[in-house]
């Protein structure tokens, strides 16, 4: 393949890290796909598809079609007039597009990680609001999993907070409830876990995901 029509395609990753993968013109989603299975090192992505963001909605490629079919008609050209016209880089998302609760369903540490941490956003985003204790909960296992355990301060002393609540709890319960509840609450939660491994702490955080109606779907 002539590498002056090649370009670079971005992949975006669960985890926030990303991919740069060269294609050429009659690439398809699939050799995206089994480029980024590779990079990544990781067989088990069968869970798993590459997005396209379109009007702010993530819609996701059928493999098997041409990239031609999702980006613009001049997404070949690198330089000139097209280079110009096109502001943002070419870019696909790898998201769950299978959800299941039995997270030993993934023998593959990695994989399994990749799909804890798009979890992690999609409950960021979930609008369960009869469900707050669910969210409490999740907060608690991902600490858990993300920092291991955590011993309570004794009483009396000024707590120091160790998480951002942004990042383990969704806007709307920062805004009910206030930085300075989540920064005292969390931790309880997160110390009634103590002895649980990363492991077990992912396993519980998608199960228990489950239990949000507007977390597994796609």
């Amino acid at each position: 393949m002539s590498a002056k029509l090649e370009r670079t395609v971005c992949v975006l990753l669960p985890n926030k890290k990303q991919l740069d993968i060269r294609v050429g013109p009659k690439s398809t989603g699939q050799d995206v796909f089994s480029r980024v299975a590779e990079l990544l090192g990781i067989k088990e992505l069968y869970f798993f598809g590459l997005t396209v963001l379109k009007d702010n909605e993530h819609i996701f490629l059928d493999l098997e079609e041409k990239l031609t079919k999702y980006f613009p008609k001049d997404w070949r050209q690198d330089s000139g007039k097209a280079s110009l016209r096109r502001p943002f880089p070419l870019l696909l998302f790898l998201k769950v597009q299978y959800y299941v609760e039995n997270g030993r369903l993934f023998c593959e540490r990695r994989a399994r990680h990749l799909y804890y941490s798009d979890l992690r956003e999609r409950v960021l985003r979930s609008e369960c609001r009869q469900q707050e204790e669910v969210y409490f909960q999740l907060a608690g296992y991902a600490l858990q999993a993300d920092l291991g355990d955590h011993s309570l301060q004794r009483e009396g002393l000024e707590v120091t907070p160790y998480f951002h609540p942004k990042d383990y709890f969704p806007p709307w319960i920062i805004a009910k409830r206030g930085v300075d509840y989540l920064l005292c609450h969390g931790p309880k939660v997160h110390q009634e876990l103590c002895g649980m491994s990363p492991r077990d702490s992912i396993l519980s955080f998608i199960r228990d995901s489950c239990q949000l109606e507007d977390v597994p779907v796609t």
